[in-house]
């Protein structure tokens, strides 16, 4: 007998799972990146390190236009049922991928910069309540889908990201 995985789609936006993706994603991408960096040249990341939140959202825009030009979605948006596409349903190219993650970069989290990022969540929010969309979905044609996940998936998403948040407060307070 022949099992069929039936996947229901969400027609709401969803502003929190998004947003919880997206710092899933940085978060996660950036940790493995300063654990490689400090191995590598601890020095420099030393010296740098009023420039890491910055650094790494700019190092994130790159990663995160591999991610969808091959697959569509990220790890974090795969982890919370998220998959974007073309409006005509077709896979994004990497040219639209690459615009889509240099505007996340500047409209979507501000360049890193913490006020900035803190504004542009907000309005992104207020976009995606009122719009049903994000300005640079709508500007870009693109369709963000939605999966329905479980409640294991929607509460490891935003553990992870606490996790590392307090892990990164305790490793401050303990230098």
């Amino acid at each position: 007998m022949e099992s069929a995985t039936i996947t229901q789609e969400v027609q709401k936006e969803r502003p929190w799972i998004r947003f919880w993706a997206r710092h899933f994603d940085v978060l996660v991408h950036s940790m493995v990146i300063g654990l490689i960096w400090q191995y590598v040249h601890e020095a420099s990341f030393e010296w740098i390190s009023s420039w890491v939140t910055i650094l790494m959202v700019f190092l994130w825009m790159f990663i995160e236009w591999g991610y969808m030009a091959a697959f569509g979605t990220t790890p974090g948006k795969k982890l919370m049922g998220i998959q974007v596409q073309m409006a005509d349903g077709g896979a994004i190219s990497r040219d639209i991928a690459f615009k889509r993650a240099s505007i996340v970069w500047l409209k979507g989290m501000g360049l890193g910069i913490s006020l900035i990022t803190i504004v542009c969540n907000m309005m992104g929010y207020h976009d995606l309540r009122n719009a049903k969309t994000t300005t640079w979905d709508r500007d870009l044609k693109l369709t963000v889908i939605h999966k329905k996940v479980g409640f294991f998936r929607l509460l490891i998403g935003p553990l992870i990201v606490v996790a590392i948040y307090v892990i990164a407060i305790v490793g401050e307070i303990a230098y």
